[in-house]
């Protein structure tokens, strides 16, 4: 069977990249730098497509002969950033999403597996833990998770013109793991942790997900699942102190001692997003991240567990792969 993979090099990506190949499917990993696709994938003897998805029509042709399409692709930028983000971020997640589904189509392509983004669940007023029936969260600051919402409800608008194509969505949580090149911000964090520039303990906490967890759900969705299903696919909400904890076992380095308070940690936040402007240097916390690690809704992945046979491995031996993953890669 032959697959095809947008955003190959990613985290999650790249890890179900080296799923697929173990199961014996034929990938074209499609990437935006070959000389980085080749670094991370070189040794899995995948076909490396150069693509942009802001020009689907340049990579359409490797559309072609393709069984399975897994669009992981998405633009993601923090809202401090300088540049028209709120822009690009539609473009590419949800406009461009759109003009890829419809390429794939007419490429032949009818099994697709599409992945959304935990953060565009809302609550349940009754409190119950939340589903894929909830509805959105619709009053969300995060604009990536805006512009998912947008895609996914942009999705199932067309899917009716469609009737004999099979889109699956996933709906992951915070992903961590091996293969973090990026890194993406939780992986920043466990850089910045190792190398001792985690001063305080933030409030909050998040769900978090091993990517190899994820992309395992996503290989069964391949012929799991109906057209337009979503399939919540997380893990256990864990306190920041306890991650640390966590951290400070497996590698040794003490964990910060002092806790803040969740307006200090904002007054902090807007200090290192107003030093990054100047700089041009990345900042160790910004705003949107405590605001988001102070998010409520409680994830349940029951429907996943039960159809796709999705499970979690420990967040410890996620953090341990992790740890040793920059190790080895000479991130720390």
């Amino acid at each position: 069977m032959k697959a095809f993979v947008t955003g190959s090099t990613g985290l999650l990506g790249s890890n179900l990249v080296r799923l697929l190949v173990e199961h014996g499917y034929e990938v074209s990993a499609m990437v935006r730098s070959v000389e980085k696709g080749q670094r991370i994938l070189g040794d899995l003897g995948v076909e490396i497509i150069m693509g942009d998805m802001l020009n689907v029509d340049g990579f359409a042709p490797g559309l072609a002969g393709v069984d399975v399409l897994f669009h992981v692709a998405a633009y993601f930028r923090e809202y401090y950033q300088p540049g028209e983000h709120d822009t690009v971020l539609h473009a590419i997640n949800v406009d461009k999403t759109i003009k890829l589904l419809k390429t794939a189509y007419e490429k032949g392509i009818r099994n697709i597996v599409y992945v959304s983004s935990g953060g565009v669940l809302g609550n349940y007023p009754d409190g119950r833990l939340t589903d894929e029936g909830v509805p959105y969260n619709e009053i969300t600051p995060n604009l990536y998770f805006q512009s998912k919402i947008a895609a996914e409800k942009a999705i199932y608008k067309i899917l009716p013109k469609y009737p004999d194509l099979r889109l699956v969505m996933i709906l992951p949580g915070v992903m961590m793991g091996p293969g973090d090149s990026g890194p993406t911000p939780p992986g920043q964090f466990l850089i910045d942790y190792l190398q001792g520039n985690v001063p305080v303990i933030l409030p909050g906490g998040l769900t978090f997900v091993d990517a190899r967890d994820v992309a395992q759900a996503m290989l069964q969705a391949v012929c799991k699942g109906e057209s337009g299903e979503r399939f919540i696919v997380d893990g256990v909400y864990t306190e920041l102190r306890s991650i640390m904890g966590t951290l400070k076992k497996i590698s040794g380095v003490p964990a910060p001692k002092v806790s803040i308070s969740y307006p200090l940690a904002m007054g902090m936040a807007w200090t290192m997003e107003q030093f990054s402007r100047v700089s041009g240097k990345p900042p160790l916390i910004t705003r949107q991240a405590i605001r988001t690690l102070q998010h409520d809704v409680v994830p349940s992945s029951q429907k996943a567990r039960k159809e796709l046979g999705f499970q979690t491995r420990p967040l410890e031996a996620t953090l341990r792969d992790e740890v040793l993953w920059f190790q080895e890669n000479g991130y720390v």
